[in-house]
């Protein structure tokens, strides 16, 4: 494990500024490399085009919008971030979804995997769990966080040379998972988009990858994905977009575990499903 010393972090990146001392994010490994983030109320002059068509460029879904006016600014060269818009973004949404779609886009840049996943934490290894909305993918991270145990963001996993770089325990919920699990506060994240969030204690920095979570809704059980069709699920759920470049990467990952893990949708056997997943990675 790499030793630790200076700003926090997550998803490989080390933050100064904004973020840079929430309680959510871990401290970061000195190997990771340094971003300042910062927010002003207007775009600089000269600074080019909107940048949030880097973001939809790179990213399979749409980049976050923080409303009329706004812009992201990315420099590369200074490892800066500045975030131009009118009103201030809270917290929340600087942690996700801002964080989150920037941290995923300079880890496809910098040759790392990204997958729309969230990651939970099984005898020292994250398993990524894959899921598209609707999935279940948020109420398994809460649940899982509520069983005392340890995750990662519920959006996005990066791994490296066969180790997650790993983001905030921060889980963001629809209103009838946050009853049904009586978890969450209440935020705006966006004009419009409101969740309840979940925030557990951040997860080591980095892990050694173990595979992948397959969600499905239905009668019990947990299976292996059959090989065939890993590449297709893998490509499905990939973070960011082109993969061009990287089908052999792909493949080597399709020889890692993927395990189906199929439960009711019944929200009062969140739990019971989720300590038969967790007895189930274990085992794996």
């Amino acid at each position: 494990m790499a030793s630790t010393t200076g700003p926090r972090g997550a998803f490989g990146l080390a933050l100064t500024g904004l973020l840079a001392e929430h309680p959510a994010l871990g401290p970061a490994p000195r190997g990771w490399p340094r971003w300042s983030w910062a927010w002003r109320p207007d775009l600089p002059a000269g600074a080019g085009d909107a940048p949030e068509q880097d973001l939809r460029r790179v990213l399979d879904r749409d980049a976050p919008d923080a409303g009329p006016g706004s812009h992201l600014l990315i420099n590369r060269l200074a490892r800066s971030i500045t975030l131009a818009a009118p009103d201030r973004p809270g917290e929340p949404a600087l942690l996700h979804p801002w964080l989150t779609a920037v941290a995923g886009m300079l880890a496809h840049e910098a040759g790392h995997d990204t997958w729309h996943a969230g990651g939970v934490v099984v005898a020292g290894r994250l398993w990524a769990v894959l899921g598209a909305r609707e999935s279940g993918k948020s109420t398994l991270l809460a649940a899982w966080q509520r069983r005392g145990l340890l995750s990662s963001a519920d959006d996005l996993v990066v791994v490296h040379q066969g180790t997650a770089l790993n983001g905030p325990a921060t889980v963001d919920l629809r209103e009838p998972a946050a009853r049904a699990l009586d978890a969450g506060e209440r935020v705006e994240l966006l004009p419009g988009r409101v969740r309840w969030r979940v925030t557990g204690p951040p997860p080591p920095a980095e892990l050694p990858f173990a595979g992948f979570v397959l969600p499905q809704w239905g009668d019990p059980g947990i299976c292996p994905v059959p090989a065939a069709e890993r590449l297709r699920l893998l490509l499905q759920h990939s973070y960011t977009s082109p993969l061009t470049g990287r089908e052999l990467r792909l493949l080597e990952l399709t020889a890692l575990p993927m395990l189906a893990w199929t439960r009711p949708r019944d929200l009062t056997r969140v739990q019971e499903s989720v300590d038969a997943l967790h007895a189930a990675l274990g085992r794996a």
